[in-house]
């Protein structure tokens, strides 16, 4: 039940931003919540995947699909490229799904205000749904 109660917001969120930060503790759920809703999956913890998104990043950043960068902490030059991605583009809402264990490290990048993403706290410990602070837009 919770984890539907997250992915709705999740889907709600990523309807409404280019780019949202899923940010919980490690083995919370993130990934597996990530994974649930589709698209280009990349994990940051694996070289092979930092490899091949550096060789796609034009396809990628282009890409019509929802792109997921797990554990995004691992590889700091993501987020300046996203930066840049959204920028280009930043009517088209649905596009980038960055999960983190470290809210520091997201929001060190992530400028508050800009309106090019939305920080999502998760924790599935809690007896409610995860809540979600409509004042912290991302990057």
């Amino acid at each position: 039940m919770l984890e539907r109660i997250a992915k709705h917001q999740l889907v709600s969120l990523l309807s409404a931003y280019p780019a949202v930060a899923l940010i919980g503790p490690r083995q919370c759920g993130k990934t597996t919540l990530a994974r649930s809703l589709g698209g280009r999956f990349f994990d940051l913890e694996n070289e092979t995947d930092i490899v091949r998104l550096e060789a796609q990043w034009d396809e990628i950043a282009a890409s019509k699909e929802l792109i997921v960068f797990d554990e995004a902490q691992n590889w700091p030059p993501l987020f300046n490229r996203l930066r840049v991605a959204i920028d280009a583009d930043r009517a088209r809402p649905r596009r980038f799904l960055v999960t983190s264990r470290s809210a520091v490290a997201v929001s060190a990048v992530f400028r508050p205000k800009s309106h090019r993403g939305f920080e999502h706290f998760y924790d599935p410990s809690a007896v409610k749904a995860p809540s979600v602070a409509p004042s912290s837009p991302l990057l």
